[in-house]
Formats: structure tokens, sequence, C-alpha cells
């Protein structure tokens, strides 16, 4: 399979963990430590982390109902 991408913006954080992202792989329970390796990327953005960082910044102009206050034009 080609290499794909799935990106989730949760409202908030599912894991309860504070992290940021969460990235999940795919891997062969009966076979310790094997990765399936089929090249999918599955990405779960914790959308109430809005701090200062730039994925922080991201998240707050997802969430800002002002266009003239978000910070990525």
């Amino acid at each position: 399979l080609p290499e794909t991408y799935v990106i989730f913006i949760t409202e908030r954080d599912i894991f309860e963990a504070g992290k940021a992202l969460y990235h999940i792989r795919r891997k062969i329970e009966e076979l310790e430590c094997a990765s399936f390796g089929d090249e999918s990327h599955i990405i779960y953005v914790n959308g109430a982390r809005r701090d200062n960082t730039p994925l922080g910044k991201l998240m707050q102009d997802f969430f800002e109902p002002d266009a003239e206050k978000i910070h990525y034009k």
C-alpha cells in the first residue's frame, strides 16, 4: 500500500495523557514487537492543548471564532 496519513483533530484530549500528539502504529499481536509495516500513519491531535508552541497556536486558531485574532493567516 502507498504511505498514507490519517489525522484526527479532537476537541479534547481523548487519551487523557496531556500529550499534544498521539501516533498510532499497527502491530501483529501474535509476533512480539512486530510492526505491521503497512506505511499507514494515524495521528490524533489534542485540540485542547492550546499553548504557545506552533501546534498549540494552530489549535487556538482552529477554535477562534474571530478571524482577526488568529495566529496563522
